[in-house]
């Protein structure tokens, strides 16, 4: 989970409880691309805003990791970098904003605040089956 704003950090660790995972934390879209050229991560939740680099900037940068690990031969990477799901939180929720996310690589959104329901929505579409221990 990336967001730059330790309450929305804390809030969304919590859901660690509720869904029983493991998550790593980033407090902006630089650790963010530190961190997932570290570990492979099953799902990444992206803020938009946040200083510096801001979540489509950082998605976009990922998303660039994928040319550069093909080009290097390393194909198995190179296809983690280009699908690792990116899902986006964000308070605005505009077509254009959409479209913006869409065109930066960003696989779908979850609107703040959070709603539980959703997020459990965007896990069961888009973590592997095999991560997926309860439906219900």
């Amino acid at each position: 989970i990336v967001d730059d704003t330790k309450l929305n950090l804390m809030i969304t660790k919590e859901l660690r409880r509720h869904f029983r995972m493991d998550i790593d934390l980033a407090n902006s879209g630089e650790k963010a691309i530190e961190k997932i050229r570290e570990n492979r991560y099953d799902i990444v939740f992206m803020d938009y805003m946040m200083p510096y680099m801001n979540g489509v900037e950082a998605t976009e940068h990922i998303r660039q990791l994928s040319d550069v690990a093909l080009e290097q031969g390393n194909e198995t990477l190179g296809n983690y970098y280009k699908t690792v799901p990116i899902i986006a939180f964000s308070g605005d929720s505009s077509a254009e904003t959409k479209d913006l996310f869409l065109r930066a690589g960003i696989d779908d959104m979850l609107e703040k605040p959070v709603d539980i329901k959703r997020f459990k929505k965007l896990l069961l579409k888009w973590l592997p089956e095999d991560k997926i221990v309860m439906k219900e």
